[in-house]
Parts: structure tokens; sequence; C-alpha cells
């Protein structure tokens, strides 16, 4: 399934780390993690070199549990949160980047999303996307 995502650094970088065997820490956006917590900053809910190298190793999990499952999990506390905006943009979060980006890497036909936020302005998306829900359902 193509999302249009494929140019997007995070796509770009865990297919080099899933399918190149390329470390986590010769990724690019790693190596700026690794800059900022030497800087004394907070990065991806890390405060220190070993809670990021945590996160990294529940990365790899999730994506071998994905790759499992054959799909993101349905499950209410695992579900990426999909938002509208005034403009009828759609973005997601908090969180989820990289279930997103896992989705794509392995060319998921569907994402399990549950709606956020959606701008009064821009609920005209929300509509279009139901009614093309429906056609699919009954074609």
């Amino acid at each position: 399934m193509a999302w249009g995502m494929e140019d997007w650094y995070r796509v770009i970088e865990l297919k080099q780390h899933f399918f190149e065997g390329v470390p986590w820490d010769e990724l690019p956006s790693v190596k700026k993690k690794r800059q900022r917590l030497d800087q004394g900053y907070f990065v991806s809910d890390a405060r220190t070199h070993e809670l990021l190298d945590k996160r990294l190793e529940s990365h790899d999990k999730l994506f071998e549990a994905i790759r499992e499952d054959g799909g993101l999990s349905a499950a209410p506390e695992h579900l990426v949160q999909l938002n509208i905006s005034e403009t009828g943009a759609l973005y997601w979060g908090p969180g989820g980047q990289h279930r997103i980006a896992m989705a794509v890497v392995l060319g998921l036909e569907a994402i399990p999303l549950k709606l956020g936020y959606v701008h009064t302005r821009g609920k005209w998306v929300l509509e279009q996307l139901l009614e093309q829900n429906e056609r699919e359902l009954h074609a």
C-alpha cells in the first residue's frame, strides 16, 4: 500500500534499520538524539542514553510483533489518534509516529486508528472518509 510517506525520514530510517541491518546508532535521527542527550536535553521520553537504548529495543520488539501479527494492534490502548485540522489536513498524535512508519515499511493495507480532534471547519474531510469507507464496505 502506498501511503505517500515513502520519503518521510522515519520510513527511510526504519527501512535501513530493519531491512538493511543499519544499527540504530548509525541512523541520523538517533545520532542527533544522542547529541541532544549529551547536551542535557530530554529526547524520545528518555533522559539518558540507557533509557534511549530501551526505547529503541522496544521499537525492535514492536516491529517484530507487527510483522508476525500482520498488522497493528486494534486494542484501544494501542490505537494511533487521527485528528483533522481546520484546513482538513489529517495528522496523528500525540504519539504513534513509529507505528505509522512501521505500517508503511511493512506495506500494511490498513491502520487501525481512533478519531481524535476534528475542527468544525475540517469536518467535511471526515464526512468524505466515512462515505469512502461505506462505499468500500459495500463494494
